[in-house]
């Protein structure tokens, strides 16, 4: 095992955040999991939260359905995503959960809390 090179993966996390923002329907990415509460070690992956409009063609998808069309080529270290609609993470305990100490990384400007 080998420990990440922190600048470098803070670089490739910010860098893919931004892909995701520069998508349409894509509202907020969040860094959630050991990651946000700085607690990860050398085995832990990065968890990220991408928030999406509803009434787009991916929101008609189920959540994990739609995580296939936001995984990078590639990334240094393992990636949990996790897609919802504003909506479905509104009424989601297991969003509102991660929520509560995830980090935004970029938001669009006027995105709802949630």
């Amino acid at each position: 095992m080998f420990w990440p090179d922190e600048p470098s993966l803070e670089a490739s996390i910010r860098e893919y955040s931004s892909r995701l923002l520069a998508r349409e329907e894509v509202v907020g990415v969040y860094l959630c999991g050991s990651r946000a509460k700085e607690t990860h070690t050398v085995t832990s992956d990065v968890d990220l939260l991408v928030l999406i409009r509803g009434g787009t063609e991916p929101a008609l998808l189920r959540p994990h359905d739609r995580i296939p069309a936001y995984l990078p080529d590639s990334f240094p270290v393992g990636l949990d995503l996790f897609v919802y609609t504003e909506e479905e993470a509104r009424s989601s305990p297991f969003v509102r959960r991660l929520m509560e100490e995830a980090v935004p990384l970029l938001e669009e400007e006027g995105a709802p809390g949630v």
